[in-house]
This record gives structure tokens, C-alpha cells and sequence, in this order.
């Protein structure tokens, strides 16, 4: 009830208190939160989070002694129109540098796996080192 002492709350101060205030703090914080972007990206954004790609070639490369570097100009029309070739990720280094990834492959070259000692983050595949270890 009004000026009932019961539950009115005493005046903003600096110091933080067990309870709210009736009105706003008068200065705000030194450092507020930024606004949350409009235009959010499609897709989460993460670390530099690669892998170790295979390099497997197809069974009628090995059939004719042949690897995934052995034919370049082939890669441009296997790595990003063959189904069949894109769904078993045949060479998935050689098209990844060829710019021609397959999608969410992003391919390190001798990174660490998850507890193996690091130095930095972009000596493991995760992207993280962590207390010395790659996460």
C-alpha cells in the first residue's frame, strides 16, 4: 500500500544490494553489452576447426597405379559434378586444393588430435589448445 514501509526498496547506490531499486541507476555501466547484430550469419561461425582430410582415390585409380594428384584436370569435373564421387569424398585433399572442398571439409595439414600436447591453437585440428592440449 502506498507509504507502507513493507516493500519499498531504498535508492540506487553504486554498490551492488540484495535488493532492486525503484528507480534506475543513474550512471550506467562503463562497458554495456553491444547490440545483437541484425543480420545474424546463416550458419554458426567457429574457430578455425579443421582436420586431417583423406586422400583416398577412386578404386579405378588404384586399378590403373594411378593417384589423386595424378590428373588434375579430372578433379575439376569429379570433385564438384560426380555424385558418386562427392558422396564417398574421393580425394578430399586434392579437390580441397584445388578449390574445389567438399562441403564442411576444411583440410589442415598435420594437426593434432583431442589430448595430444600443443602449443597453439592452430596446431590441432579442434582449433583449441588448452591448458597445453589440444581439445
Amino acid at each position: 500500500y502506498e507509504g507502507s514501509i513493507c516493500c519499498e526498496t531504498p535508492a540506487p547506490t553504486i554498490i551492488v544490494t540484495d535488493q532492486p531499486t525503484r528507480l534506475p541507476t543513474v550512471n550506467p555501466i562503463i562497458n554495456p553489452t553491444q547490440m545483437p547484430t541484425s543480420n545474424p550469419s546463416p550458419k554458426p561461425t567457429a574457430l578455425n576447426i579443421c582436420s586431417e582430410c583423406t586422400n583416398i582415390p577412386p578404386p579405378l585409380f588404384v586399378s590403373e597405379g594411378r593417384d589423386c594428384d595424378s590428373k588434375p584436370d579430372l578433379l575439376l569435373i569429379r570433385c564438384t559434378e560426380e555424385p558418386w564421387w562427392v558422396t564417398n569424398r574421393y580425394c578430399e585433399r586434392s579437390c580441397y586444393n584445388a578449390g574445389l572442398g567438399y562441403e564442411g571439409s576444411i583440410c589442415c595439414e598435420n594437426c593434432k588430435v583431442a589430448a595430444v600436447v600443443c602449443d597453439a591453437n592452430n596446431d590441432c585440428c579442434s582449433g583449441i589448445c588448452s591448458f597445453g592440449h589440444c581439445a
